[in-house]
Parts: structure tokens; sequence; C-alpha cells
């Protein structure tokens, strides 16, 4: 057995043995000169959607390797709080919920987990004018220490679980990080410790239903559990928590819980609609792979391609690898990808910018979620025609509907 598997012998997110769990895809993930295993399972208990075995890297999440930095979503130090701001129109969407949350509140006591640069804490705090705020910021890559500069804030650079936690909070943060977690229901019974009695705990994570719009495998080796409303919802209440407000966001598909601090009372079972819905959600996803795999091939016989550039080599460009192989195999390709230049994806060579003339291909591919405007401008500029480029995430499919 790999000694850098990670296996889990339960589930997440019920605690229901491994045998109970059905596995239903494997995939891979390049990160730097490392190629990571995830694997996508199933359980059968309360639905739940999860990695069960997985590589591992104690350097993940530490300043050593900052995933997160890699892929261009923090910001450097206390930069300006402009429209640059990595995800800024769901950001603004959070901090007027959260402002609303605490309006009543002339001190606020503020922990957030998982707190990445400290931008949405930057944001809260600037427009919480008036009110007197104590923060805890939780980051074990250590990317928000620049904010310990700030009055009142104190940051811990390590995990949740290790953090030196003192006193309760009146608002518990967590934006997209809950889903990073291998163990969510220590860290819940940890947040439902430090929670004020008439405190709010404020937690969004992507939304599991949203896969029927994705290529890749689900999870894409970052995030452990892809979390639905429902499982979710009968998380927090099975660890002592009553959840008091949902939301489904669009812009970037997520689901968001405002939920108080209940007593934590014998477990109640996930219903039997929960495993089933799981499934479903799956199947919509395998439906909508297959829909998105013709459309590329059709793009790629609609340019008479045979010879192509993928740009970038994240989770979805091994999708679009596979399907090449597998459907095309006529075709020729190189892939590039300036933060994994002279590495490999798999058996395929990452070339270097300098290595690649445009003018040698048939079509580009860009296969990058965050930087796919830059780079198609950047091809523009380059003289390639737009009718050569294909971006992943708008013509062969979308996070939304």
């Amino acid at each position: 057995m790999d000694k850098d598997l990670d296996i889990m012998t339960c589930c997440p997110v019920c605690d229901a043995a491994e045998a109970l769990r059905q596995n239903i895809d494997n995939s891979y993930l390049q990160i730097g000169a490392q190629l990571f295993t995830y694997s996508l399972d199933h359980c059968g208990n309360c639905g739940a959607v999860y990695s069960a075995e997985r590589s591992c890297d104690s350097a993940c999440y530490t300043p050593e390797l900052d995933l997160e930095d890699m892929y261009g979503n923090q910001s450097r130090g206390l930069a300006p709080l402009s429209g640059n701001v990595w995800n800024l129109r769901n950001k603004s969407r959070q901090i007027k919920e959260l402002i609303n949350i605490v309006k009543d509140k002339d001190e606020v006591r503020y922990l957030e987990i998982g707190a990445s640069d400290g931008t949405l804490f930057r944001m809260f705090d600037q427009k919480a004018s008036g009110k007197e705020i104590s923060a805890s910021l939780v980051e074990p890559t250590g990317a928000c220490l620049p904010l310990e500069s700030l009055e009142g804030v104190t940051i811990h650079s390590d995990r949740v679980e290790d953090a030196d936690l003192t006193g309760e909070f009146d608002l518990i943060v967590s934006s997209h990080s809950f889903e990073h977690m291998t163990d969510p229901r220590g860290v819940l019974r940890i947040l439902h410790h430090r929670l004020a009695a008439d405190g709010k705990l404020y937690i969004e994570v992507p939304d599991g239903e949203r896969w029927d719009r994705s290529l890749a495998v689900p999870l894409g080796y970052f995030h452990i559990v892809n979390y639905t409303v429902l499982t979710l919802t009968w998380l927090l209440d099975d660890m002592g928590f009553t959840v008091e407000g949902v939301r489904t966001i669009d812009n970037y598909p997520g689901i968001r819980i405002i939920a108080g601090k209940g007593e934590k009372a014998e477990s109640l079972p996930p219903q039997p609609y929960m495993a089933a819905c799981g499934l479903s959600a799956i199947h919509n996803w395998q439906d909508a792979r297959d829909a998105a795999k013709t459309r590329l091939l059709d793009k790629l016989e609609a340019l008479h391609a045979k010879n192509i550039l993928i740009r970038c080599g994240g989770a979805h460009t091994v999708s679009v690898l596979k399907i090449l192989e597998a459907h095309a195999p006529q075709l020729t390709f190189d892939i590039c990808d300036r933060s994994l230049e002279n590495t490999k994806l798999g058996p395929h060579a990452i070339l270097s910018m300098d290595a690649v003339t445009i003018a040698d291909y048939d079509a580009v591919l860009v296969s990058s979620y965050a930087f796919q405007g830059e780079i198609e401008q950047e091809l523009l500029g380059q003289g390639l025609s737009i009718d050569k480029i294909i971006t992943l995430y708008d013509d062969i499919f979308s996070y939304v509907a």
C-alpha cells in the first residue's frame, strides 16, 4: 500500500462504516512536480460524496505549499481592497449578510477558519464601522500573517484542530474552507464549543448539486467532501447547531447556511432518501460530463483540428486528456502552464511558454477557471484568431446554467 495514501475508514459526514462506501471513480491532479490521486466515493448511509482514498502531503496548506496562492486566489499582504479581489462579487454579498447578522451588536468577537489572505475579514472590518471588533483568524498557510499589524486581530497559523483558541465568539465564519477539512465533525465540535450562546455560525461551501455543469471528476482533489443542502444541514443539526437560514448561490455555485448554537441531542439517522439524492447527483454529473465530451469533440472536428495546444494543467485538463486519448487518438497535442512548466501531467510533459509557437497549432484549448479571460486576451494579442480559441469554461460547460 502506498505510504502516502490517506484512507478514511468511515464517512466524514455521518461516521458510517467503510462497508457502506461505494467507489464511483478515481482521478489525479498534478501539483508542482507531484502527482496526487484521489477517489470519488458515495456513502450509502447519508448520501455524502467524498474522497475516501487520496494522496497526502503534510506540506499542503502550509507556507511551503500554499495552494490558493499557487492558483492566483490570494492577494499579497495588505493589498488594497479593489476590483482585483478574488471572487469579489461573492465576497461583497457575504459581507452584506455578515453585517446584517451583527447589526445590533456594538462589540463583535469574530472567528474565521480557513481565512486565506484575510480579505473577507478586512472587508467586514471596513463595513462594520463604529463597532469594536476583536478577531481571530485561523489559516495554516500563514497567508494572513500581515493582518497581525491590525488592532484587535490575532492570527493562528495552524489548522483549527491545533489552534490555541480562547473564549467565545459572536460570529464564526467559514467561507469555502469547510469542504477542505478531513474531520468536519471534529471541527464542528470545536466551533460549537466556541460559539457564544447567542452567536451565529456562517458557513458557505460549494454546492455539490452543481456537478452537472462540470467535466472533471467531482472534488478535484482539493475538496474532501462535496456537500449538498441535505448533507450539510443534517450534519450541522447532528452536531448541535440550529439551522436558521439556507441560501443557494449562483454566481459562484454554493450553499450558505446560518446556524445558531443549539443543544446536542440524540443523533437522528439520515433519512433513506438522502443516499438516493446523493446517487442522483452523481448520475446527473455523469450525464452532463458525457454531453460536455460530445461538445468538445464536435468543436475540434468543426475546426478540423489535428494539432492543439492546451493551456493550463488543472483537474479539467486531466479529463480532457482522457477524452482525447480515448476518442480522438489521431490528434496530437501539447500542454503548457506557467506554474507547472517543465513538469508532467501524468505521462504528458508540460512545456514552458518559451517552447511554444502559437502558429504551430490548429486550435488552443484554454483550461483555466481563474485565468481564462486573461489567457484568451494574451492569445488574441499574439495574433491567434478568436475562432481558434476554445474556452473550456464557456464553450464546453459552465458551472452555472
